[in-house]
Order: structure tokens, then C-alpha cells, then sequence
């Protein structure tokens, strides 16, 4: 009977030691999809939980840092409880097993051992299940999801909100805030502000891949920007609106962000709306937040991570100082709508396919 318990206690930890490992695959077709796009040889700032640090994927994936936050603390929490049964409770046992000391309290340990692996074993499913819906590691999944905000609403999507889409240049599912209703509606917004809640004095990797809530003040991110106006043509609208409810649009029938190989520089054209054309003088500009890219300097100034120009015409992503402010143009201004010294009450940018 001990015998038996034995091997029930090595299959169960077999079985972890699969799911374990087909987690570690989960964040290799993570890692693997970043070294796409990724210059070879490209020097790194840290390492990850997910890809060990020496090996090429590990060194790639350390731009991704932040966003597997959580899952590093999911492997982390799991490994520690593995870690804790292997040690104190199996590899005590077995001894004790090849000791010839069985006894009726070794059974009874034995059968508290494989209830807390049968525990464990629960965990580790539960997390692969929220890591394959996070990561976008099922293929029928990508091919069957939406591609942007426009194809939600050709589907019949035409609520303004949160969903899902899995762009094709995108290497896994990403959470995009739809404006379904305005101006014929498909929009995916890029940038929000409204409240002052978010601080966008951000550094580079932030603005690469994106900060805040999709319900209030966010950034969606560089990388992503790129990827969506790459793929097809795109054109962006901005909406402003200052603290007295006066409201503003600005239209560009073509808007590109580039890879960050070229620091994402932004490709702008075709201008039309009510408010006089700040964003144009922007136009071919890299991107700079305040520890990186061209123009770092005026992020520093400005407070902000932006594609300026020795500095700029156009600030939205500054700080929040609520209308007229004595400090020089480092709120959220837009110099043809208030000026340099009025930071605006709301602007929101968002892109649709042609």
C-alpha cells in the first residue's frame, strides 16, 4: 500500500513538472515573438523570471519586463510551493520509506502529502488557463479574433468600450478601448486625458508599451501604435476640449509611427478640423521621453513623452494643471487651442483603417 502511495506521489509530480514546464513554453512563444522585431544584438537592462537571462530569448524578452509582472509572480508563488512539498515532505518520506520505517503515521503522512500535490496540481492548471488567455498562445484563438476597433464594428460591436482584438503584426491578443460611435465609429484610441489620475512623466519603456487604464487616462503604446498603423493605412483624429467645454478636432488622413529600430518616428498628413494644425509641426519627428531619444531634453522640460521638436507646438501628454497656468508650456497644451500656458481638460487620439 505504501508502495503504491509512493508512485501516485511521483506521477503527481511528474504531471507538475509537465505543467510547469508548458508554462516556461508559453513565455518562450512570448520571448520568441519580441526577438522578431528586435535588432540582433541589441544590449539589455535586466533579465526576466520566464526566460533565464543567459540564454538569447532572455536577453530579448527584458524590454517585456513589466508587462509579465504578474505571470513572474505566478511562477514564483507555484515553484515556492513545489519547492516546499519536494523538500519537507517527499524527499523526508522517502527516506524514511527506504529506511524500512513504515509506519501507520508515515501512511497518514503520505496521504497528506498527494492531497496537497492534488492541491498544487489545481493551482498550476488554474494559472496555465489564465496564462494561455493572457499571452494569446492558442493559434485557433488568433485566428478567429478581431483585428481592430472597424472590424469589431463590421461584426456588429457597437458599444463604446474594453475588447480584445489580435491584430496580425501583433504577436499576442491586445486590449484596446473602441470608440464605436463617433464620426461612423471603428476608432481604437491611443491616448486619453480627462482627470489628471495618470502621470504621463514616463520613461521610454513605459511610452514603448503603454501605461493606464483603458477606462480613464492611458497610453496604448509605441510598439503597439506602430504595429497598427503599419499594417494597413490608418488616419487619427484628436479631440480636444478646454475647462469652459469648448471643443476641438483635428484630422489627419494618414498617420504612421514607426519601428523602434528608427525611435518611432511619426509620419503625418492631410490635416482638416476646427482648430488650428499644431500637430503637423511634429510630423517625421522621433520620439523622446525624458530618459531617452532625441529631444529628451524637452521631455525633462515639458514633463512629457512626446515626438518633439526643439520642443513643440503640441503637449497632450504633460502634466494635467487644469486651465491657465503660469509655468511655460508644460501642461497639456496645444498651442493653436489656449496656447502654451492653458493645459486643456480632455484629448483623446484614436486611429482608424482606411
Amino acid at each position: 500500500m505504501e508502495q503504491r502511495m509512493v508512485e501516485d506521489i511521483r506521477l503527481l509530480m511528474a504531471e507538475l513538472k509537465e505543467d510547469l514546464e508548458s508554462i516556461r513554453n508559453m513565455s518562450d512563444f512570448m520571448s520568441a515573438a519580441v526577438a522578431w522585431n528586435r535588432k540582433p544584438g541589441e544590449d539589455v537592462v535586466s533579465k526576466t523570471t520566464f526566460a533565464h537571462s543567459e540564454t538569447p530569448i532572455g536577453q530579448q524578452l527584458v524590454r517585456l519586463k513589466r508587462g509579465f509582472s504578474v505571470e513572474k509572480r505566478f511562477m514564483r508563488s507555484v515553484e515556492s510551493q513545489l519547492k516546499c512539498h519536494t523538500d519537507s515532505e517527499i524527499q523526508r518520506n522517502m527516506l524514511l520509506s527506504e529506511a524500512g520505517n513504515r509506519t501507520a503515521s508515515y501512511i497518514e503522512s503520505l496521504i497528506t502529502t498527494v492531497n496537497g500535490f492534488s492541491s498544487v496540481k489545481k493551482d498550476v492548471h488554474e494559472i496555465k488557463t489564465i496564462l494561455e488567455t493572457r499571452i494569446g498562445n492558442k493559434v485557433d484563438e488568433k485566428d478567429n479574433a478581431f483585428t481592430d476597433c472597424l472590424d469589431l464594428l463590421r461584426h456588429g460591436y457597437t458599444s463604446n468600450g474594453v475588447y480584445s482584438i489580435h491584430p496580425t503584426s501583433v504577436w499576442r491578443p491586445l486590449q484596446v478601448y473602441c470608440d464605436q460611435t463617433t464620426a461612423g465609429g471603428g476608432w481604437t484610441v491611443i491616448q486619453r486625458r480627462q482627470d489628471g489620475s495618470e502621470n504621463f512623466t514616463r520613461p521610454w519603456i513605459d511610452y514603448a508599451y503603454g501605461f493606464g487604464s483603458l477606462q480613464g487616462e492611458f497610453w496604448l503604446g509605441n510598439e503597439f501604435i506602430h504595429r497598427l498603423t503599419t499594417t494597413v493605412p490608418n488616419e487619427l483624429r484628436i479631440e480636444l476640449q478646454d475647462f469652459e467645454n469648448d471643443c476641438r478636432v483635428a484630422e489627419y488622413g494618414r498617420f504612421v509611427v514607426g519601428p523602434e529600430s528608427d525611435l518611432y518616428r511619426s509620419s503625418i498628413k492631410f490635416f482638416s478640423g476646427n482648430v488650428t494644425d499644431s500637430f503637423s509641426s511634429h510630423n517625421g519627428m522621433q520620439f523622446s521621453a525624458a530618459d531617452s531619444g532625441p529631444s529628451k531634453g524637452c521631455a525633462v522640460s515639458y514633463k512629457g513623452g512626446f515626438w518633439y521638436d526643439k520642443c513643440h507646438l503640441v503637449n497632450i501628454n504633460g502634466l494635467y494643471l487644469k486651465g491657465k497656468h503660469d509655468s511655460d508650456a508644460d501642461g497639456v497644451n496645444w498651442h493653436g487651442f489656449r496656447g502654451h500656458h492653458y493645459s486643456l481638460k480632455f484629448s483623446e487620439m484614436k486611429i482608424r483603417p482606411h
